[in-house]
């Protein structure tokens, strides 16, 4: 109660999303999953500008990449299981929406790729004393991610060009 009388006091009878969220300092949802379409559309100056205007706000890097972490997990799982699982029937519907606007182009590989980089960020942020430089250079290789070729795809290709050196 004391945290709506607080909210409403600051922002008056009708406070907005963002306005309660700031207050209580909590991370809007939407900012995670613009950094995360920014990191999808390779598009780093993006991705740096939303993950600064993230932690401008007082925002732990730790939390930002757990909320990361559980976005490219889910997406992954949206993908594998498809959009009817019983699975979503809990989650925001910005992020199903979310998901469902992206899996055309985004790959199943490129989100484990993601994940895998995520991980190993959140151990660096653990032992570095450069957290933020550690954060900005994992959004550097994430907008750099490229779908996995598989072995099929590339004999294949292999035969083509030799198919084409022949005639």
């Amino acid at each position: 109660l004391t945290a709506i009388d607080q909210a409403v006091a600051f922002a008056g009878n009708a406070p907005s999303d963002a306005e309660v969220l700031g207050l209580l300092g909590l991370m809007d949802h939407r900012e995670v999953l613009n950094l995360l379409a920014a990191v999808l559309e390779k598009s780093l100056d993006q991705a740096l500008d939303a993950f600064s205007l993230i932690t401008a706000r007082g925002h732990d890097p730790h939390i930002l990449l757990e909320a990361l972490l559980r976005e490219v997990k889910d997406m992954a799982l949206f993908q594998s299981l498809g959009r009817e699982s019983a699975y979503f029937q809990d989650h925001l519907q910005d992020s199903r929406q979310f998901y469902e606007s992206r899996m055309a182009s985004v790959s199943l590989d490129e989100l484990q790729q993601l994940f895998q980089l995520f991980l190993e960020l959140e151990n660096q942020l653990k032992e570095s004393a450069f957290g933020r430089a550690c954060f900005e250079m994992a959004l550097v290789q994430a907008c750099r991610v490229q779908p996995l070729v598989g072995v099929p795809e590339l004999l294949g290709r292999a035969r083509e060009l030799l198919r084409a050196g022949h005639a």
